[in-house]
């Protein structure tokens, strides 16, 4: 898929079709995430947009915007992820974009999220919510739920939180996103890791670490096995938990991303010093 990609962008060049060249780098910078290269996937994304900036096409540039955002929000740049989620969405909001309006919304919602502002987090969500509701976007009601049971669970609330998701995944199911349905498996597992009911966690967690495994989704899959390493130390099987966290610091490793790296590194340290 990436030589293919990489072949239109060529021709696009050669043809000096701008429009052509800003849409191949956006595929480019999707598929980079993908493959865990985050740094080059963040350099096309740039690039797109500088294109579509000078050929002025402002929805193809808000786009992009809204691609970088979730990308620095990803890398836990927030600062940066607000900048361009907030330029995302007024130009959605003044082209009269709605379901791209309240994607971004739910980009937003998750980034102050990430900033741990909830009420505006929520507002965001909710206002997203409603749009999706009004249009019949299952996608984006599914979507809109995940994050408002993020923003629940955050704040304790690990019940309201499960419903969310599992009416989140539900949706999700019907569309056929296993990407989706094993994010909610995930969610899930962690709020009932959070109320202590381990075993319940791992199950939902093992179902999440099936799919990403399917679908290649490294970084996702990375995070899971994070999750189900705590489970499993909680459960008391050490070994198991070891091999987890091993598996999570060898991915984020491979993707580059150090501080994710560093955080299961330090629980393979802890585990094989006893949980000191």
């Amino acid at each position: 898929m990436t030589l293919c990609i990489n072949e239109a962008l060529k021709l696009s060049k050669e043809l000096d079709d701008k429009e052509r060249i800003a849409i191949q780098l956006g595929n480019l910078g999707l598929m980079s995430i993908d493959l865990g290269e985050f740094s080059k996937s963040l350099e096309c994304y740039h690039e797109s947009a500088c294109i579509y900036e000078e050929i002025g096409n402002k929805f193809g540039l808000a786009s992009e915007y809204g691609n970088i955002a979730s990308l620095y929000g990803r890398r836990r740049d927030f600062k940066s992820a607000l900048d361009y989620s907030q330029k995302a969405f007024k130009i959605f909001k003044e082209l009269n974009r709605s379901l791209s309006y309240a994607k971004e919304l739910i980009n937003y919602g998750n980034i102050q999220l990430g900033l741990n502002n909830y009420k505006h987090a929520l507002i965001s969500i909710e206002e997203a919510l409603g749009i999706n509701k009004k249009a019949g976007d299952l996608r984006g009601i599914a979507c809109a739920l995940g994050s408002m049971g993020m923003v629940f669970g955050e704040q304790g609330d690990h019940k309201r939180a499960i419903e969310l998701y599992q009416r989140s995944q539900e949706h999700y199911e019907s569309i056929g996103d296993r990407i989706g349905v094993a994010k909610q498996f995930g969610n899930i597992g962690v709020e009932y890791g959070e109320m202590g009911d381990y075993s319940t966690s791992l199950s939902f967690l093992n179902k999440e670490i099936s799919i990403y495994q399917e679908m290649h989704a490294s970084f996702e899959l990375g995070k899971s096995l994070m999750n189900a390493g705590k489970a499993q130390n909680m459960l008391g099987d050490t070994q198991n938990a070891l091999a987890y966290y091993t598996e999570a610091e060898r991915i984020f490793d491979s993707l580059d991303l150090h501080e994710f790296s560093e955080s299961a590194k330090q629980q393979v340290i802890r585990l094989q010093n006893g949980n000191e």
